[in-house]
């Protein structure tokens, strides 16, 4: 039997009508909710910027569905309830993370870490001085005039054998003054925490990278002063290899390394989260989980260890035990911590009050606790606190 002839306008709207569907029904269509305590920046850095030819740092493509910026974001932003990320949050893809996105500069417009209330990074990070893993590493190294390749031992490195030099100096200090990497997209440039963002001190960043053998010349530099909560920020993820040393490498002993870093930038932040030890980009695994969970109320450092890549994950929370929880003689800091942290009771859903009565040392302040949580190599969990 022949078909019935269509006429052109029939075949054309049956094509408008396709589109439309498949348009509206596309994953990248999104709704945002108007919940001011749900500001999200999602920073992915996989592909990093050139020097010579050459990218400064290597590529690490993740899955859509192990990226920050791919289906966690699609999630996250999915819906307009006030479970779903508010509408000024923010998504940076390679060329876009850097010193603008990252650092509050004044009168630049763009919203930096501290105007989120989470920032989820991922990309190359390490910390200085590593102390795991040691061997022969790639570097570039500016000493003699110009940037070119360099090979030294990982566990030399931002010491006077082999100085860190993605920062407006050289630094020579990382062994007795640690601190948290995250590279950026401009060659041979950073964020190092623990030496930037430092509250009621100022801070210096590179406009790009060191122009001059000692250091950033005066015009390729700025400064700003905030620590890391200052403003909004509550939750840092740093989703690269071992950003957030809190163990040795077999995760069975503690190690202060990650907390003698991040004490220097707290100015309110509830949890920061990453972890110890490195790990390859095929071991990452999915996000949307990350997102559900995050949604459905459960603890916001339960739901990221469930992304574990490779039994490394770890996380550092400053609590607060206040003067008048000293009555409670029979509360131990262990009953404390297990009931009323923020490492096991905050909430993206219905996050805990910020302890601004913690910030500054007086006699009303209460005990201030680092409290530390990783997962060992043979895949149990650890914690300690100080």
């Amino acid at each position: 039997m022949k078909r019935k002839n269509r006429s052109p306008g029939f075949s054309a709207l049956i094509f408008i009508c396709l589109f439309l569907f498949l348009f509206f029904s596309s994953s990248t269509v999104q709704a945002f909710s108007s919940n001011w305590e749900h500001e999200i920046g999602v920073y992915s850095l996989y592909r990093y910027g050139f020097y010579n030819g050459e990218r400064w740092k290597g590529t690490v493509t993740p899955s859509f569905e192990a990226d920050p910026a791919g289906l966690f974001w699609n999630t996250m932003t999915g819906g307009t309830s006030s479970i779903y990320a508010h509408n000024t949050s923010r998504e940076r893809v390679n060329a876009q993370v850097n010193y603008h996105t990252i650092f509050p500069i004044s009168g630049d417009g763009w919203k930096d870490w501290d105007r989120f209330d989470m920032v989820f990074f991922y990309g190359h990070n390490n910390m200085m001085t590593p102390p795991h893993h040691c061997g022969t590493g790639h570097f570039w190294s500016n000493n003699t005039g110009s940037w070119t390749e360099i090979n030294g031992d990982w566990c030399d490195w931002g010491t006077p054998a082999l100085p860190y030099e993605y920062y407006y100096i050289d630094l020579t200090t990382g062994q007795d003054h640690p601190g948290s990497v995250t590279y950026l997209y401009e060659p041979f440039t950073s964020v190092l925490l623990g030496y930037q963002f430092q509250p009621c001190v100022t801070s210096t960043y590179q406009i790009s990278a060191q122009d001059t053998p000692s250091g950033n010349s005066p015009g390729n530099m700025g400064t700003f002063v905030s620590g890391l909560g200052t403003r909004d920020l509550e939750w840092l993820i740093l989703h690269g290899c071992q950003a957030v040393i809190v163990a040795n490498e077999s995760g069975s002993s503690y190690n202060h390394m990650g907390v003698n870093a991040f004490r220097r930038t707290y100015d309110g932040f509830h949890i920061i989260l990453g972890h110890y030890r490195s790990y390859y980009t095929y071991q990452l695994k999915e996000l949307a989980s990350f997102a559900n969970n995050l949604m459905s109320g459960m603890p916001i450092q339960a739901a990221y260890f469930l992304t574990d890549p490779a039994c490394n994950s770890s996380a550092i929370s400053r609590e607060c035990k206040s003067f008048w929880s000293f009555f409670k003689i029979w509360e131990s800091t262990s009953h404390f911590l297990r009931n009323h942290s923020y490492m096991n009771k905050d909430t993206w859903t219905n996050p805990m009050r910020d302890n601004r009565r913690c910030r500054w040392l007086w006699f009303f302040s209460g005990k201030r606790i680092w409290y530390v949580k990783w997962i060992r190599q043979l895949g149990t969990e650890a914690e300690d606190w100080e």
